[in-house]
């Protein structure tokens, strides 16, 4: 496991970063390899993640709430559908009950994952028909982020002041387990096989391994800061992590745990996006208003490009928005 195998040095692959701007309600569309700004949507309501249709130029945002996890505020119910190519809101799916949809997750089912977290749910919705299939029990409050295996069988969700992830079986609905890690958690990122799941401590500077078989923890990885955000490298040999509380990001060998290169990236970088290649990291950093480009071989900054007032959810779409 080394890091001249990764391709840090290449090209960013042609396509379009995805950026949701919490303070200006909007969707930000920034071309991958220019590192620009080329299009800007307006939202219905605050939205904070997005997910990218894995196969068509549409983008769907969950309306969340004008405040943070578990603080009072609205509590919204219904998902933007956004068309890349007009860069316009096509449609908005509207859930009937408020629940604060927060994350998007594309299913190899095709179907979309969205947690609902007021209700204590997964809402699974057809993007065809723009409706709802079922609602998964998530068992918890705060199920605020969202990993699905790669087999398709299990949905974990990460339940923020619970601290705890829920696993889920995805054809029966039925909730297996809770797994218990910390007193606050937020993100969750699964291992290439789906045998573990990677959540960061938000009180202290480590990272959960959790072993999916046992339901446990399988150990903790010392951090140099609190992280946030974790992606994957597309080969599953790397883990590359947001480092909320020192303004970096680290990239982790798995079959180790060392961390082999940091980063300084502006401060309090979010969620962590790779690109297809894997050659390439992109996070939103809140204070800066900032979506930053890394390369992942040497942590070093690719780009960086203003997209608004506070950044926080991003993705990739192979859509190439035309000059």
């Amino acid at each position: 496991m080394s890091s001249t195998s990764l391709p840090g040095q290449k090209t960013p692959v042609a396509g379009t970063v995805l950026v949701v701007d919490k303070g200006d309600r909007t969707l930000g569309l920034v071309d991958a390899q220019t590192m620009r700004v080329v299009d800007v949507v307006e939202l219905s309501g605050p939205g904070h993640e997005v997910a990218a249709h894995p196969d068509l130029p549409i983008a769907y945002v969950p309306i969340y709430s004008d405040a943070p996890v578990g603080a009072p505020g609205t509590d919204c119910s219904t998902i933007d559908v956004i068309d890349l190519v007009g860069g316009r809101r096509q449609a908005t799916i509207e859930l009937n009950v408020p629940c604060r949809p927060h994350c998007a997750v594309f299913g190899g089912d095709g179907l979309l994952y969205v947690t609902t977290e007021v209700t204590r749910t997964v809402t699974v919705l057809n993007p065809a028909t723009l409706s709802v299939v079922r609602t998964l029990n998530t068992g918890h409050a705060q199920s605020h982020m969202l990993a699905l295996s790669p087999d398709g069988t299990r949905g974990y969700t990460a339940n923020v002041r619970p601290g705890s992830i829920s696993e889920i079986d995805l054809e029966s609905g039925t909730l297996l387990r809770t797994i218990e890690i910390a007193a606050e958690i937020n993100r969750i990122t699964l291992s290439a096989d789906g045998a573990f799941a990677f959540t960061a401590d938000q009180h202290r500077p480590r990272l959960a391994v959790v072993d999916l078989t046992t339901g446990s923890i399988d150990c903790w990885v010392a951090l140099p800061s609190i992280a946030f955000g974790t992606a994957l490298t597309p080969d599953g040999l790397n883990l590359v992590v947001a480092l909320r509380g020192g303004a970096q990001v680290a990239r982790l060998e798995l079959k180790t745990f060392d961390i082999a290169a940091v980063g300084d990236v502006p401060p309090f970088p979010q969620m962590m996006l790779l690109d297809p290649t894997g050659a390439v990291a992109y996070t939103a950093c809140a204070p800066a208003g900032s979506l930053t480009a890394i390369r992942v071989g040497d942590l070093s900054v690719a780009g960086t490009v203003q997209t608004g007032r506070n950044p926080d959810g991003v993705a990739f779409s192979t859509f190439v928005h035309a000059p």
